[in-house]
């Protein structure tokens, strides 16, 4: 378990001053979104001469939950979510392909290097969830930033669940039905994983370790998809499926990792 910390504490190390700008910068684009329409409506308030009273169905309230649906808002967090996509290759490669070949020497260290798979993969969990987070703190912040420059009357306000539900695209980035949040995110974890495998049978098998992986991540696909044939299923029912399958195949992967890892990686 040191071991294990050591290396995770190395991981995010190494890349928490590219992580720390990620974060600033998908603030700060928001912010610049969430600014623009403040200002946009107090200009149309102001255009208008709308008084407090006239605030209806006509003039509608300044809402931050028809900010955070707009398109131009959700980018900034979708691209963050793709640069740790990115990252996700780049964790490995960038061992095997810097300078002196970083993963030999990571590779020899007197610890079992499931703990070095682990601690790549807890990484990239880790800067997900730490996306999630920002983001859901930065809409509190937004929240207090429309309060300063829209007068009360001219507001309605929404807590922050509230805030995400009404958006269409939240919900399906931050579920908020806790059911739906593991079943999503062990999927998440899953796909993470597939992608780590994938890059352990490219670089022991090079090209026939690309048919390998890809041919792995379809028949995984296609056993996930299975229980939705079955339309006699219940909701639940197919949750329960859907995590029983999930388990088993992140049971395999992780075998098939641990084998090429200790068996067809050499240094």
């Amino acid at each position: 378990m040191r071991n294990y910390l050591n290396l995770l504490a190395f991981e995010m190390n190494r890349w928490k001053n590219l992580y720390i700008g990620l974060l600033a910068l998908i603030f700060a684009l928001q912010a610049l979104v969430v600014l623009y329409e403040i200002f946009t409506y107090l200009e149309l308030v102001a255009s208008n001469h709308i008084l407090p009273e006239q605030v209806s169905d006509e003039y509608l309230y300044f809402k931050l939950s028809d900010v955070v649906s707009l398109p131009s808002f959700v980018l900034p967090f979708v691209l963050g979510l793709g640069v740790v996509f990115v990252y996700t290759f780049l964790i490995w490669y960038r061992d095997w392909f810097g300078r002196n070949t970083f993963i030999y020497r990571l590779l020899m260290l007197p610890v079992n290097r499931m703990a070095i798979f682990f601690a790549k993969i807890t990484t990239i969990v880790l800067s997900l969830l730490g996306i999630l987070a920002a983001q859901i703190v930065s809409i509190y912040l937004f929240q207090i930033l429309a309060k300063l420059f829209i007068p009360r009357v001219y507001r309605l306000d929404l807590n922050i669940v509230s805030t995400l539900e009404s958006s269409f695209y939240y919900p399906l980035l931050i579920p908020s039905h806790l059911s739906n949040f593991f079943v999503q995110y062990s999927l998440v974890f899953l796909f993470i994983l597939l992608c780590f495998m994938f890059i352990l049978f490219e670089r022991s098998f090079r090209e026939l370790g690309i048919i390998f992986g890809l041919g792995y991540g379809f028949a995984v696909l296609v056993l996930l998809l299975l229980p939705f044939l079955f339309q006699k299923l219940y909701l639940k029912e197919l949750i329960l499926i859907e995590f029983f399958l999930i388990a088993i195949v992140i049971g395999v992967t992780l075998y098939i990792s641990h084998y090429i890892l200790e068996r067809k990686i050499s240094v």
